[in-house]
């Protein structure tokens, strides 16, 4: 398997597809069942109640429930932009589709990205993935010029939100000068046509090609502020909090054990936050690397607490994973679970989530 390049994942270069197939398929819940697209996420509803993704060049369409698409072009200058595997989609509540992706067609850096990186004579400047969005008015049918959010290397964008006061954030990263990724977050106020930069996040641990705050997850509490888990190497998550995107405070460890992988929340139909993460596997506890199960949570009271993780997917095989998740509530109650690595494809309520569970993994005796 390919290595991840500065915290950007393997399937950024072409290839995704072939990379899926050659892993063993995923384990799925016993209650959960195998959805009938090969996409993964993120989604979001239309308002003619279809399902709506994007892919490196198209926006993709489906009224039956994701069995069949249909294709329209994302860009007028599709040679200038090539969306990233690691995404973002908001449909705002005024109707407004908001696409955030890291532009490949801009991708800059050294061949010998290892033996330049951290070097006295090297610069962060050397290493560019810039942050576009896109906005479509008709559910995607039609979609305006990309708009760049910003320029320096950006290893990955999977959550954004839009708050009550109808202020978009997005969260995002980049390569800071202590040569570690530190997490940034980016807000609109005008439905994704201009953007302001907030506070860095910077834990200030590491300096090599994966190390930093990274690949954050927002929600918006109850009370009108913002909570957001990161990814570390510390064997935790990490969290901060802001009132309006733009200041963080709080930066600190949290009990949530996690490898070294990225999160997923979202707030669900019923008021629960879930969050889909790789919590260390049960055969392996004291693992901070290893992706091969997928867990989901609830938390009922704004993150503060969350339930007992359970194992919605899993993949035991040799280099087997199932991580970087997608979650994309379809009706109340009822998730799409989908991943970037391990191709998980998956369909459950929220209700059977406590009703059975993938056995642990018993690995072979030598």
């Amino acid at each position: 398997m390919m290595k991840r390049f500065l915290g950007m994942a393997p399937s950024f270069f072409v290839g995704l597809t072939m990379l899926a197939a050659a892993e063993t398929p995923p384990q799925l819940h016993p209650r959960g069942s195998a959805l009938p697209l090969a996409h993964q996420g993120p989604f979001v509803s239309t308002a003619d109640g279809g399902v709506l993704c994007v892919d490196a060049k198209s926006a993709l369409r489906s009224g039956d429930e994701g069995r069949t698409w249909s294709v329209t072009s994302l860009f007028a200058a599709p040679e200038k932009f090539t969306v990233s595997n690691e995404r973002a989609l908001l449909r705002t509540r005024e109707g407004v589709i908001i696409a955030a992706w890291m532009n490949l067609a801009e991708k800059q850096a050294p061949a010998n990205f290892r033996e330049r990186w951290g070097k006295p004579d090297a610069s962060t400047n050397d290493f560019s993935l810039p942050i576009y969005a896109c906005r479509s008015t008709d559910d995607g049918r039609t979609w305006e010029t990309p708009v760049k959010i910003n320029q320096p290397w950006c290893g990955c964008i999977h959550s954004i939100i839009q708050m009550k006061n109808g202020r978009v954030v997005l969260v995002g990263q980049e390569v800071i000068p202590a040569w570690r990724h530190a997490t940034i977050a980016f807000v609109s106020d005008d439905l994704g046509r201009t953007w302001q930069r907030g506070d860095t996040l910077d834990y200030g641990v590491g300096n090599h090609d994966h190390a930093g705050s990274i690949e954050g997850t927002v929600v918006e509490r109850k009370d009108g502020s913002l909570y957001m888990l990161m990814r570390t190497e510390s064997g935790f998550l990490w969290e901060a909090t802001s009132r309006d995107g733009l200041k963080w405070e709080g930066l600190k460890q949290t009990n949530i054990r996690s490898v070294t992988c990225c999160a997923q929340m979202a707030r669900l139909a019923d008021g629960r936050i879930a969050m889909l993460w790789n919590v260390p596997p049960r055969h392996l506890p004291t693992s901070k690397g290893s992706r091969v199960e997928l867990s989901l949570a609830l938390s009922d009271d704004d993150a503060a607490t969350w339930s007992q993780p359970v194992v919605v997917a899993a993949n035991y095989g040799q280099g087997g994973r199932a991580a970087y998740p997608y979650i994309y509530e379809r009706k109340p109650g009822e998730l799409w679970i989908t991943t970037m690595y391990g191709n998980v494809r998956a369909k459950m309520k929220v209700a059977d989530l406590a009703k059975g569970e993938i056995p642990a993994f018993i690995p072979p005796r030598p």
